[in-house]
């Protein structure tokens, strides 16, 4: 696998360190941050089921933490966003920071 820089502000990764994640939460956003990647490809990856993965990943995507790299035919290869959006960005997401209070 070729190695790949990820940049990661102060802000996100002290609101990741104090999210109320599971390991899974993170494990997912991990490995996308590498590379993207489908449901199906993640759950066999961490040995787990589809469905498990499909809950994770669509809390991550609702915090505006996941979102579509690409679709292939009937796969969706998700990837991690490595910043929140801006304040003055539009975004259909839930607020980011509610669920990082402390």
């Amino acid at each position: 696998m070729k190695a790949k820089k990820i940049n990661l502000s102060a802000d996100y990764l002290t609101a990741l360190s104090t999210a109320d994640f599971t390991t899974y939460h993170y494990k997912i956003l991990l490995l996308l941050a590498v590379q993207p990647m489908t449901q199906a490809q993640i759950a066999d990856f961490l040995q787990t089921k589809k469905q498990n993965i499909n809950k994770y990943a669509s809390e991550l995507t609702k915090l505006g933490l996941l979102e579509v790299d690409r679709i292939e035919g009937k796969n969706k290869f998700l990837k991690a966003v490595n910043s929140f959006p801006k304040a003055n960005e539009p975004t259909n997401n839930i607020d980011q920071m509610t669920l990082f209070d402390n």
